[in-house]
């Protein structure tokens, strides 16, 4: 490749994957620059100080995720661009403060490095911003209350680092957000009830918090919620059997696992969930956001956004690091429930994934259970369950995980296909 400076000016270059190991010097040389694209390289030590100052009234997206780098030469850092717009560190070894891109950046994404330090105000002067994340790092201290003031926010991952004190608790009349991760953290309080105004959210997940209050059942009203994720925390008291919501109508995952709910499982709310009726398409899409700005006079592809967790399946806890659209799971695991499994459970014909295991559940297990055909797992165990194992699961063709332990059953092991 030609390093002379002689090149012809160029507005759009893709090096990724090139086994680059350092930044080509021709680079700063060229002040056109819209779009520059060096991910998944093996570029190494400091991202040097004129990378921060090149084609200053140019670049609009500059990617260097999934390298080397451990910092920047010039401190403070000082980003020049006045007009980008996505800006991609991910998956490198960052150490230090969280440098501040500028207040134009729509993308922010900066996770998997070793920041550290606290989240600075400042980072509510990007008046933009629709993708924050922030996601395995080491930041803390508390979250800015500025946050929740957004009002294009649209994705904020902060999991898997060290925050704590309350989460920010006045979103917007108009707030847009449609993902909200703060999980593996070290957040108190309780779910603010002002998420009630993200009516586009689509997944909420708060597990491994220290967050204490009861199930929030007027997030039932949020029509397109796909996920909710509670697990390992301090909620407590019984789920509203008559609950004043429409219900969940579009939920497809829900975990509250590892809390302290008590009562009998809400009957009225297994009715509601119409999603978890449905068997889901053969085609198979994953959820999440797309990378673009909002004007661009170039057809480049700017990337995805994922969504992602973490959630016990058959015995073990997985990383998702996509989400099928067509995954159903409810994980109700590890609380103090009562009294029988409701048979109406039955009718979530399109289920994936049933864990009500570790609870205080009696009674028979539900010949109906035999309809949930798409089942793959399925733990009832260390519970009080008597009687026989119904022959009708004998059905469940695609059962991979059955795990009865530590009941009281007896008679013989069902036997089928």
């Amino acid at each position: 490749m030609a390093t002379n400076g002689h090149l012809p000016y160029l507005r759009t270059l893709g090096l990724a994957s090139c086994n680059l190991t350092q930044f080509p010097n021709f680079l700063q040389n060229q002040h056109g620059w819209e779009y520059l694209d060096l991910s998944s390289n093996s570029l190494q030590a400091q991202i040097p100080s004129w990378m921060c100052s090149i084609s200053t009234n140019f670049m609009d997206f500059l990617n260097l995720s999934h390298n080397l780098l451990t910092g920047f030469e010039q401190n403070p850092i000082i980003f020049q661009w006045a007009r980008i717009q996505t800006l991609d560190l991910r998956s490198n070894q960052l150490q230090g403060s969280l440098p501040l891109p500028p207040p134009s950046t729509i993308s922010y994404l900066i996770s998997h490095n070793q920041l550290t330090g606290e989240l600075s105000p400042l980072i509510c002067n990007l008046y933009s911003l629709d993708v924050l994340d922030l996601s395995f790092n080491n930041l803390s201290r508390q979250l800015p209350h500025c946050l929740s003031n957004f009002s294009d926010l649209s994705v904020l991952d902060l999991r898997r680092n060290n925050f704590h004190g309350i989460i920010p608790a006045a979103w917007r009349d108009d707030c847009k957000l449609r993902m909200i991760s703060i999980s593996y953290n070290q957040l108190q309080g309780r779910v603010p009830k002002s998420l009630a105004n993200c009516s586009s959210l689509h997944l909420e997940n708060g597990c491994d918090n220290k967050i204490t209050d009861t199930f929030p059942s007027w997030l039932g009203n949020l029509a397109e919620l796909r996920i909710l994720i509670l697990r390992s925390n301090h909620f407590y008291g019984v789920i509203d059997q008559k609950p004043k919501t429409k219900g969940f109508l579009s939920l497809r995952i829900i975990d509250l696992s590892g809390n302290g709910f008590v009562g009998k499982l809400p009957s009225v709310y297994l009715d509601m969930w119409e999603t978890m009726k449905t068997i889901q398409a053969n085609h198979m899409t994953y959820m999440g956001e797309n990378l673009r700005p909002n004007f661009t006079d170039v057809d480049t592809y700017y990337g995805e956004y994922d969504y992602s967790m973490t959630m016990f399946n058959k015995g073990v806890k997985l990383e998702y690091e996509k989400i099928q659209d067509i995954f159903l799971a409810i994980d109700s695991s590890n609380n103090r429930f009562e009294g029988k499994i409701p048979e109406i459970i039955g009718n979530l014909k399109g289920l994936n994934l049933l864990n009500l295991s570790n609870n205080l559940l009696k009674g028979h297990i539900p010949p109906s259970l035999a309809c949930l055909s798409s089942l793959e797992g399925l733990d009832l165990s260390k519970n009080k369950l008597s009687g026989k194992i119904p022959p009708e699961l004998a059905q469940l063709t695609f059962l991979a995980f059955f795990n009865v332990s530590y009941n009281k059953l007896e008679g013989p092991i069902p036997q089928g296909k």
